[in-house]
């Protein structure tokens, strides 16, 4: 195996062009230069300073989302909505919650199933939302290893991991229990495998490693189905991802196969679409869902949201200089490259950057460049360039060839040689054509490649699909499209510190934007992320209502539901609602297989609000509701006979106390 191109150290840095025993600095990876097949495995140097510089980024971030996780984990023991029907559904006997899951909330069944076994751990809703906590850890993590792997920096890595766990929405689902945080893990390691499979592809592994790689993708994609199958969106992300590698049909057969495995997801997708009324509550997004997804991938407030957008823009932009050079080439011939094979444009991987155990790669395998840039030209920018990467060509083979991949690395090092010799004896780096072309046209895969399609293709289908058809868009199914948004806002800050390392000569300002960035980011949401950790932050607070009612019942009292909706309060807090008779249930929620039951007619129920001194009404307030409406006629019955005693007000419900005259 042939020697690895030299790329940016531990800390994101590039050799310098013309440095004596170092090749040509590679093309700046946040640019969205794509990286030489199998370069990133190539040469490691061993040490605890390689490991630190390999393993620190996704550590330190992982750490940050593991503290902000924890704190503030319990908030006052109140469970919203979701999290009451997760504890309920968990807690059921496995016949009970097939009955459930036949009848609503199949999407799901799987999540609830992972729970079901988890609550033998305990079941307060501190313990209920440690599986998330983990699972956004693990996002996070992934997040950063995706970042070194596609740009070879660890301070990148370090960035795009900070401002996924910095991201308020991040820690809101990360301390809810329910399947999003474990959604987002699924999607990032699908991307993952299908990096690791693409560099199969390119560097001409063995079949049955191969095989695996694919095998491995699709059982992650399916995976992420059965949490939420509005996750295989991300298949259209992967997808665009493929299409602007510009690899051969053989490429593209062997992902399409790969993603067929979503296949397996049709029998819950069946059954989902037989209880859409689960969903009849979702209205047509609009403007105003647009601005909230801003904020859930970007920042909550706007100064953050603006700043970390800038960052994610700055990563998609045309390399340094790309328009003047390009002005520059077209007044003069191009040079070709001797063996009139294209340019694969791509970047050196840091040393001993980033493996992942497990995949069959070896460690360190970055991900891969396609076959051939834009422009077909096969020659070479030079090294030295006021950005302080020029581009890094490599020979034009077809992808999926193991010899192709050492004839790129090789024609990349031979001609990287000529320019450290030309510099060190005082020439200047060869002339050629414009520098690397911008990532959408260059082909092969990088960072803008992979996190633009994730950050807007599944949030567009979702959208768009809402606005023509029975509406399907909630933020939180695309949650996914953030770590799209925190590589891109990672790779810009890494992008900037080079700008302003070469222009100024300062090592340390390669470091310095992106951490002020992530500071900045902390501090500007420091009021949203304490809000989030009350129990105001959720549309219902059952947690409080329940806890005020079991304080103040007296054995005997009666419980009315205003509606049936509100029964979840029951479910999640059944200690609070011990003393009392909810006298107007006809079928319990367990018997009816919903989160509901049902309720008698008004015709059963009104001698039995009678036979009560005091009646408990959760829900609705009796008093504003008229008597030809919902709930009109116990509302009449009670003000008739009942007077008012005590009426509190909780998060998205009102709980009142009646005494009979």
């Amino acid at each position: 195996m042939s020697p690895r191109p030299a790329g940016p150290d531990p800390a994101g840095r590039s050799p310098a062009a013309g440095q004596r025993g170092q090749t040509a600095a590679p093309p700046d990876p946040a640019a969205g230069a794509a990286v030489p097949p199998g370069a990133a495995a190539q040469a490691r140097s061993g040490g605890w300073a390689a490991a630190a510089a390999k393993y620190a980024p996704v550590g330190l971030a992982a750490a940050v989302m593991a503290v902000l996780g924890i704190w503030g984990l319990a908030r006052d023991s109140s469970m919203g909505n979701d999290e009451v029907a997760t504890r309920w559904a968990a807690l059921l006997s496995l016949r009970d919650l097939a009955h459930l899951l036949n009848t609503v909330d199949a999407v799901h069944g799987l999540y609830y199933l992972i729970m079901h076994v988890w609550v033998a751990v305990g079941s307060s809703p501190t313990v209920l939302r440690i599986p998330s906590v983990l699972a956004m850890v693990a996002a996070v993590a992934l997040t950063a290893i995706l970042a070194r792997r596609l740009t070879g920096s660890g301070w990148a890595a370090l960035f795009a991991g900070l401002i996924m766990a910095l991201t308020p929405v991040i820690t809101f689902y990360a301390q809810t229990a329910r399947s999003y945080a474990m959604v987002v893990t699924c999607v990032l390691a699908a991307t993952l495998a299908l990096l690791h499979a693409l560099d199969g592809e390119v560097t001409g592994a063995a079949g049955p490693v191969l095989a695996r790689r694919w095998v491995l993708y699709g059982v992650l994609v399916t995976l992420g189905g059965y949490l939420n199958e509005l996750s295989l969106l991300v298949l259209a992300a992967h997808g665009v991802t493929v299409l602007l590698a510009r690899y051969d049909r053989r490429v593209l057969r062997h992902w399409a196969a790969a993603a067929a495995a979503a296949v397996l997801v049709l029998p819950l997708v069946i059954l989902s679409i037989r209880e859409n009324r689960a969903v009849h509550w979702i209205t047509r997004p609009g403007l105003a869902d647009l601005r909230i997804l801003f904020q859930d991938y970007f920042g909550v407030t706007a100064a953050a949201g603006i700043l970390v957008f800038a960052c994610a823009v700055v990563a998609v932009l045309p390399p340094d200089g790309w328009w003047r050079r390009r002005r520059a080439a077209a007044g003069r011939p191009a040079a070709g490259d001797e063996s009139g094979t294209g340019a694969v444009p791509g970047t050196g991987a840091a040393s001993g950057a980033d493996a992942v155990p497990g995949t069959g790669a070896a460690s360190g395998t970055g991900p891969v460049s396609g076959a051939g840039a834009a422009s077909g030209a096969g020659a070479v920018p030079g090294a030295g360039a006021a950005s302080g990467a020029g581009a890094v060509p490599g020979a034009g083979a077809q992808p999926g060839s193991g010899t192709a991949a050492l004839s790129a690395t090789a024609a990349w090092i031979a001609r990287a040689s000529l320019n450290d010799t030309a510099a060190r004896n005082g020439a200047g780096p060869e002339a050629g054509p414009p520098a690397e072309e911008p990532w959408w046209s260059s082909g092969g895969i990088s960072l803008p490649s992979v996190a633009a399609p994730l950050l807007v293709v599944p949030a567009a289908l979702l959208f768009g699909e809402s606005l023509v058809a029975p509406p399907l868009y909630v933020d939180r199914y695309v949650l996914y499209g953030e770590a799209g948004a925190a590589l891109l806002a990672g790779a810009g800050m890494y992008r900037i510190g080079r700008w302003l390392r070469d222009r100024a000569n300062q090592g340390a300002l390669l470091w310095v934007p992106g951490v002020a960035v992530c500071v900045l980011a902390l501090l500007l949401q420091l009021g949203p992320q304490h809000s989030i950790r009350t129990p105001e932050s959720r549309s219902y607070d059952f947690g409080s209502a329940s806890r005020f009612v079991g304080a103040h019942a007296r054995a005997g009292d009666g419980v009315l539901f205003f509606g049936t909706f509100y029964r979840k309060a029951r479910l999640g807090y059944p200690g609070d609602f011990a003393k009392l008779s909810d006298f107007a249930m006809a079928v319990s929620p367990q018997q009816a297989g919903t989160f509901r039951g049902r309720d008698k007619p008004f015709r059963l129920v009104e001698p039995l609000i009678l036979r009560h001194e005091r009646i408990w009404v959760i829900g609705k307030d009796p008093s504003d509701l008229r008597p030809t409406g919902e709930y009109g006629a116990e509302s009449l019955e009670l003000k008739t006979n009942f007077r008012l005693v005590r009426k509190h007000r909780f998060r998205g419900m009102v709980v009142t106390l009646w005494q009979r005259r």
